[in-house]
């Protein structure tokens, strides 16, 4: 081999080895994006703790009963659930008359008794419960999202018109950003 083949040779190899390292690895990473891609790690007890509530909440039996209601319409009931959620994520509490225990949605006191909803106090006779923190939100919009998507597509048809009917957008990517802007 001549001199210049394998200064060539060498080159492309050297050429190869840089382009398969990503581009985001080739620079130093900042703190900031350091703490960015360990995020999901960080974050992990409080998505497994989401979950194991929401795993709760399904088995619940008051939600159990209120599906009842619905008798074999599992699309209704489903719709149901997955619409006083949206509705619970993109307003504040429902306000409640004297205390707490008067509280008759069986949605309502299932995501009380898991922990996804907490009491958030009142004035003059007023109660009020909220989702216990904005992360809880978020993770409750994506929960509907997937509960959405894993119905077969008549099912999600029915739901997601159900949903529209009433006033509710079953994208909850909107009406996530829209509590995200009236909390700003």
């Amino acid at each position: 081999r001549s001199p210049d083949s394998e200064a060539f040779a060498k080159m492309a190899e050297e050429q190869y080895d840089e382009d398969s390292c990503r581009a985001d690895a080739r620079s130093e990473v900042g703190t900031v994006e350091a703490l960015l891609r360990r995020l999901p790690e960080a974050l992990e007890d409080e998505v497994t703790t989401f979950e194991a509530r929401m795993t709760s909440f399904i088995q619940h039996p008051f939600l159990q009963v209120s599906n009842g209601n619905h008798g074999r319409n599992t699309s209704a009931a489903n719709s149901h659930v997955v619409s006083s959620l949206q509705k619970l994520c993109t307003e504040d509490g429902p306000t409640i008359q004297s205390s707490i225990r008067e509280v008759t949605d069986p949605i309502v006191m299932a995501l009380l008794d898991v922990g996804i909803l907490v009491p958030a106090g009142g004035s003059a006779g007023l109660s009020s419960v909220d989702l216990a923190n904005r992360l809880t939100r978020s993770l409750l919009l994506a929960w509907t999202d997937a509960q959405l998507a894993e119905l077969p597509w008549h099912q999600q048809l029915q739901c997601r018109w159900w949903l529209w009917r009433n006033g509710l957008s079953s994208d909850s990517s909107t009406s996530s950003s829209s509590s995200v802007s009236s909390t700003i």
